[in-house]
């Protein structure tokens, strides 16, 4: 018994760790299509692998996908899901304190409302990008001249 307890556990974390490089070919094949502008198909690539991710809790990998499914959003002209997507990130690198990404997340977040006409949304999400760039020191790559 106590063998086949062992046999079990080994094959649970090999099926884990195939799992995730499973996850991880779906995100490399999602750049592939991502690279020949098949954003739609990159999208479902990048999903099958967030899904995986989420379920392991491996959130770097998770965001990374997130990313990656708001870009290809963006692109294919879905810019509510778009929004949806960077919002997450957002809410994320808030929490983490990256206040770099938080700054590159919240430049996206307001491209994707513009589109969406929701400006006042951009404005104040500019606004505030504004002024977490003074309080870094920093200004946005728009403001720079």
């Amino acid at each position: 018994m106590h063998r086949y307890l062992a046999a079990q556990s080994a094959l649970d974390r090999k099926t884990t760790e195939g799992i995730v490089a499973d996850a991880d070919i779906n995100t490399e094949n999602g750049f592939l299509y991502f690279g020949r502008k098949h954003y739609k198909r990159a999208e479902v690539d990048f999903n099958d692998a967030l899904e995986v991710y989420k379920e392991h809790n491996l959130h770097d990998k998770t965001m990374q996908n997130v990313r990656h499914i708001a870009v290809c959003n963006y692109l294919t002209g879905d810019y509510e899901k778009s929004a949806e997507y960077y919002q997450q990130l957002l809410d994320y690198y808030k929490k983490g304190n990256d206040i770099e990404a938080e700054k590159q997340t919240m430049l996206r977040l307001a491209d994707s409302d513009q589109k969406l006409q929701q400006y006042g949304k951009a404005l104040q999400i500019n606004n505030d990008l504004v002024d977490i760039c003074s309080d870094d020191g920093d200004m946005p790559m728009y403001y720079k001249s």
